[in-house]
Protein backbone atom coordinates (compact mmCIF):
# COMPACT_ATOMS: atom_id res chain seq x y z
CA UNK A 1 0.00 0.00 0.00
CA UNK A 2 1.86 3.06 -1.24
CA UNK A 3 -0.95 5.51 -0.46
CA UNK A 4 -0.39 8.03 2.30
CA UNK A 5 -3.96 7.63 3.53
CA UNK A 6 -5.41 4.84 5.63
CA UNK A 7 -6.76 2.06 3.43
CA UNK A 8 -10.51 1.58 3.01
CA UNK A 9 -10.02 -2.08 3.91
CA UNK A 10 -8.72 -3.65 7.11
CA UNK A 11 -5.04 -4.63 6.92
CA UNK A 12 -5.60 -6.89 9.94
CA UNK A 13 -8.35 -8.76 8.06
CA UNK A 14 -6.04 -9.15 5.07
CA UNK A 15 -3.34 -10.61 7.32
CA UNK A 16 -5.91 -13.01 8.80
CA UNK A 17 -6.75 -14.08 5.25
CA UNK A 18 -3.12 -14.85 4.49
CA UNK A 19 -2.24 -11.64 2.65
CA UNK A 20 0.89 -9.96 4.00
CA UNK A 21 0.30 -6.18 4.25
CA UNK A 22 3.08 -3.61 3.89
CA UNK A 23 2.70 0.17 4.09
CA UNK A 24 5.10 2.34 2.07
CA UNK A 25 3.42 5.78 2.05
CA UNK A 26 3.95 8.27 -0.76
CA UNK A 27 2.33 11.65 -1.39
CA UNK A 28 -0.53 11.90 -3.86
CA UNK A 29 -0.03 13.77 -7.14
CA UNK A 30 3.78 13.85 -6.79
CA UNK A 31 6.24 11.39 -8.29
CA UNK A 32 7.92 9.41 -5.51
CA UNK A 33 11.33 10.77 -4.52
CA UNK A 34 14.53 8.89 -5.32
CA UNK A 35 14.69 7.78 -1.66
CA UNK A 36 11.09 6.52 -1.73
CA UNK A 37 11.85 4.72 -4.99
CA UNK A 38 15.00 3.11 -3.57
CA UNK A 39 13.10 1.95 -0.48
CA UNK A 40 10.22 0.60 -2.59
CA UNK A 41 12.60 -1.41 -4.76
CA UNK A 42 14.32 -2.78 -1.66
CA UNK A 43 10.92 -3.75 -0.20
CA UNK A 44 9.86 -5.57 -3.37
CA UNK A 45 13.22 -7.34 -3.59
CA UNK A 46 12.86 -8.44 0.05
CA UNK A 47 9.33 -9.72 -0.60
CA UNK A 48 10.48 -11.56 -3.73
CA UNK A 49 13.24 -13.23 -1.69
CA UNK A 50 10.69 -14.28 0.95
CA UNK A 51 8.54 -15.75 -1.83
CA UNK A 52 11.56 -17.57 -3.31
CA UNK A 53 12.33 -19.04 0.13
CA UNK A 54 8.69 -20.09 0.56
CA UNK A 55 8.67 -21.75 -2.86
CA UNK A 56 11.79 -23.76 -2.02
CA UNK A 57 10.19 -25.05 1.19
CA UNK A 58 6.83 -25.98 -0.34
CA UNK A 59 6.01 -29.64 -0.49
CA UNK A 60 3.65 -29.11 -3.42
CA UNK A 61 5.50 -27.15 -6.15
CA UNK A 62 2.36 -27.07 -8.31
CA UNK A 63 0.79 -24.42 -6.05
CA UNK A 64 0.86 -20.97 -7.66
CA UNK A 65 3.63 -18.56 -6.76
CA UNK A 66 2.46 -15.77 -4.44
CA UNK A 67 2.37 -12.32 -6.02
CA UNK A 68 3.37 -8.86 -4.87
CA UNK A 69 0.52 -6.39 -5.32
CA UNK A 70 1.04 -2.63 -5.35
CA UNK A 71 -1.58 0.08 -5.08
CA UNK A 72 -2.00 3.76 -4.32
CA UNK A 73 -5.41 5.43 -4.30
CA UNK A 74 -6.32 4.80 -7.95
CA UNK A 75 -3.47 2.54 -9.05
CA UNK A 76 -2.20 4.56 -11.99
CA UNK A 77 0.29 7.34 -11.25
CA UNK A 78 2.30 6.53 -8.12
CA UNK A 79 1.74 2.81 -8.62
CA UNK A 80 2.78 3.02 -12.25
CA UNK A 81 5.74 5.21 -11.46
CA UNK A 82 7.17 2.82 -8.87
CA UNK A 83 6.48 -0.30 -10.92
CA UNK A 84 8.13 1.31 -13.95
CA UNK A 85 11.13 2.24 -11.76
CA UNK A 86 11.34 -1.39 -10.65
CA UNK A 87 11.20 -2.63 -14.25
CA UNK A 88 13.97 -0.20 -15.21
CA UNK A 89 16.28 -0.70 -12.23
CA UNK A 90 15.82 -4.40 -11.52
CA UNK A 91 14.77 -5.91 -14.85
CA UNK A 92 16.77 -3.64 -17.21
CA UNK A 93 13.81 -2.31 -19.18
CA UNK A 94 14.40 0.86 -21.19
CA UNK A 95 12.18 3.71 -19.94
CA UNK A 96 9.90 3.69 -22.99
CA UNK A 97 9.37 -0.08 -22.80
CA UNK A 98 8.74 -0.05 -19.04
CA UNK A 99 6.10 2.69 -19.41
CA UNK A 100 4.48 0.82 -22.32
CA UNK A 101 4.40 -2.43 -20.31
CA UNK A 102 2.66 -0.76 -17.36
CA UNK A 103 0.20 0.94 -19.74
CA UNK A 104 -0.55 -2.43 -21.35
CA UNK A 105 -1.12 -4.15 -18.02
CA UNK A 106 -3.04 -1.30 -16.32
CA UNK A 107 -4.80 0.71 -19.03
CA UNK A 108 -4.69 3.58 -19.59
CA UNK A 109 -1.42 3.61 -17.64
CA UNK A 110 0.25 6.56 -15.95
CA UNK A 111 -2.12 9.48 -16.49
CA UNK A 112 -0.13 12.51 -15.36
CA UNK A 113 2.53 13.78 -17.74
CA UNK A 114 4.75 15.07 -14.93
CA UNK A 115 5.18 11.48 -13.71
CA UNK A 116 6.29 10.40 -17.21
CA UNK A 117 8.54 13.46 -17.46
CA UNK A 118 10.18 12.57 -14.14
CA UNK A 119 10.83 9.00 -15.31
CA UNK A 120 12.57 10.29 -18.43
CA UNK A 121 14.53 12.87 -16.46
CA UNK A 122 15.60 10.32 -13.88
CA UNK A 123 16.43 7.39 -16.14
CA UNK A 124 16.90 8.64 -19.71
CA UNK A 125 18.94 11.71 -18.88
CA UNK A 126 16.45 14.06 -20.51
CA UNK A 127 16.85 17.45 -18.92
CA UNK A 128 13.84 19.25 -17.54
CA UNK A 129 12.77 22.40 -19.33
CA UNK A 130 12.11 25.27 -16.93
CA UNK A 131 8.48 26.34 -16.83
CA UNK A 132 7.28 29.91 -16.68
Amino acid sequence: DISHESPVYSPAQMEKGGIHYCKHPTVSKLPPTPDETRDFIALVDRLQKEIDDLMEKREDPSLPRPLVGVHCHYGYNRTGFLIVCYLIEQLDYPVKDAVAEFNRCRPPGIRHDHFIDELHARYAGIKRVPTL
